[in-house]
């Protein structure tokens, strides 16, 4: 998901909290600005793991828009998977984390 905005104190906050507030796990975020232009980067996940509901994006898009002008951009090219929180222990939610971290610490 990508974020374009003009850069100002607290926009980061502000995004990362609608992300939450959305279900949405960050699971690493490139974080730049030029000049007053600021250019964020989130991988993000739902609450399982797995690719992100387009639904959710669009209903974020108009939240979006509170915070102040931004374009927001998100690559799709995921398979759409079910998936939900209630049927996944929090043990397996942990375990898949941290197989995710472990992977990305390899390489």
């Amino acid at each position: 998901m990508e974020i374009y905005s003009i850069d100002r104190v607290g926009l980061l906050s502000e995004v990362t909290r609608l992300l939450r507030e959305n279900g949405l796990t960050v699971m690493r975020a490139d974080v730049s600005t030029q000049g007053n232009t600021a250019f964020n980067t989130f991988y993000v996940t739902d609450a399982c793991g797995g690719p992100i509901d387009m639904k959710v994006v669009d209903a974020m898009s108009e939240r979006f828009q509170d915070v102040g002008p931004i374009k927001l951009h998100v690559e799709d090219g995921y398979e759409k998977t079910a998936c939900s929180s209630q049927s996944q222990s929090i043990f397996t939610m942990i375990k898949n984390q941290w197989e995710k971290v472990l992977t990305s610490w390899g390489s």
